[in-house]
């Protein structure tokens, strides 16, 4: 079961305000479960995981399967850490991609406190499903976020319901968001 979370979430947001209308939709569950990085580095911030880099390819088919391709929406990810916190940022343009803490929870919990505009970029506002259903929010199962939580380990939600810090090598769900509607 998929749902609509927010409308026109990055609207006028990138480098070339991005301007298609579109909506933005979440699975219920997570769909997979994968490891950020191999080993237990947020060297590179997460636009350098292996979840980015590699694991999100199954996401984007899995949607593909079911919406056609996603849109691809322009969102700024961490590129870069010092000690345990984001430190730059770059632009990406993705397709099915995983949220950030304050996509769900309306503010950083495990992510670094100091520098967490890096991890937040232009995901800056709780989507609106959450606001309204945050019932959703605790699904039983454990998934990523994209903040650097650590110098070893990514933000998480567990599945008792509450934040995480999870070591980057720990298998966890991926529970994306992604973007549907008319692509010109």
């Amino acid at each position: 079961r998929y749902r609509i979370a927010a409308f026109y979430y990055f609207l006028n947001s990138g480098t070339n305000p991005y301007v298609k209308h579109h909506v933005v939709v979440i699975p219920d569950t997570s769909l997979y479960s994968h490891v950020m990085n191999d080993t237990d580095t947020v060297n590179g911030g997460f636009i350098n995981s292996v979840l980015y880099t590699q694991g999100l390819t199954q996401a984007n088919e899995m949607v593909a399967s079911v919406f056609g391709p996603p849109l691809q929406v322009p969102v700024l990810l961490s590129s870069a850490r010092t000690g345990a916190n984001a430190s730059s940022w770059a632009w990406a343009n993705v397709g099915a991609c995983i949220m950030n803490e304050g996509m769900v929870y309306s503010a950083p919990m495990w992510g670094a406190q100091v520098h967490s505009p890096y991890n937040n970029g232009n995901r800056v506002t709780q989507l609106p499903l959450f606001m309204l259903r945050p019932d959703l929010i605790n699904v039983r199962n454990n998934y990523w976020f994209s903040d650097i939580a650590s110098e070893s380990g990514f933000a998480s939600h567990l599945a008792a319901g509450r934040p995480g810090l999870s070591a980057a090598s720990s298998v966890l769900g991926v529970r994306p968001f992604f973007c549907i509607g008319k692509a010109s």
